[in-house]
């Protein structure tokens, strides 16, 4: 299995890592019909074959693109491919409106919880994904300090008590336009 893109994920590649994160690895290999998910002993490894991962690119899968501008890669042969390549703003624009939608409305966790918290946080980060993509086709997925602390300062507001659907969405309102 030849390795050719390999990057931390999930909260270690945002720059969102505390002692509780697991440590997310986004692996894409040359061959292979169908991408696997493995979680063992707090690894979290995903390794997906190079043409179902260029497909997700393609679609605007949020995850997908993270790996694709990832600075926190490894060296790789596709390095060239990947400083070039630009989201499809369409498909991207529509698929990030609606996980960010998804996260904001579900109701799958108690309000106020630690989970409540996370996955508002993580709506708002897409956020900020989707303005970049909206602006220049492409995103760092790591956010800056300041950027961090300003979404988790919301995501913290909105996990204390915020819970009518207006109001949730009021508050990821500019990337949703």
């Amino acid at each position: 299995m030849e390795a050719l893109l390999r990057t931390p994920h999930g909260s270690h590649l945002y720059g969102l890592a505390d002692a509780e994160s697991d440590l997310d690895t986004y692996t894409v290999i040359a061959d292979g019909h169908r991408g696997s998910q493995s979680i063992c002993d707090g690894l979290d490894a995903t390794v997906i074959p190079l043409s179902r991962w260029l497909h997700l690119c393609d679609i605007g899968a949020h995850q997908a693109l993270e790996a694709m501008f990832s600075r926190q890669a490894d060296p790789s042969p596709l390095d060239p491919y990947r400083s070039g390549y630009r989201a499809a703003i369409g498909a991207t624009a529509d698929r990030y409106r609606r996980t960010i939608r998804n996260f904001i409305l579900s109701d799958r966790y108690p309000i106020g919880s630690r989970a409540d918290f996370k996955r508002n946080r993580h709506a708002l980060r897409l956020v900020l994904n989707l303005n970049e993509v909206l602006t220049c086709g492409r995103f760092d997925p790591t956010l800056t300090p300041a950027q961090a602390r300003s979404i988790t300062e919301i995501a913290g507001t909105t996990t204390a008590g915020v819970a009518s659907e207006a109001q949730r969405l009021s508050l990821i309102d500019l990337g949703l336009r």
